[in-house]
């Protein structure tokens, strides 16, 4: 999933943030994935959905 530049021009990539959530667990700290904000009929759909919950279980979420 690639973000909208118009929704988070200033923002981490996903894929870097997924890196660092991963490297965060592999050494030992508590980590967790809060999806906000949710777009609707943007970021909501079932498979953007099913895609994050399948990525974020992949990790180890």
């Amino acid at each position: 999933m690639t973000p909208s530049p118009e929704f988070s021009n200033w923002a981490t990539s996903p894929s870097l943030r997924l890196v660092a959530l991963k490297e965060t667990l592999t050494n030992g700290f508590f980590s967790g994935v809060s999806l906000m904000p949710l777009f609707p009929h943007i970021s909501d759909t079932g498979e953007n959905l099913e895609f994050m919950f399948q990525t974020f279980k992949d990790i180890g979420i």
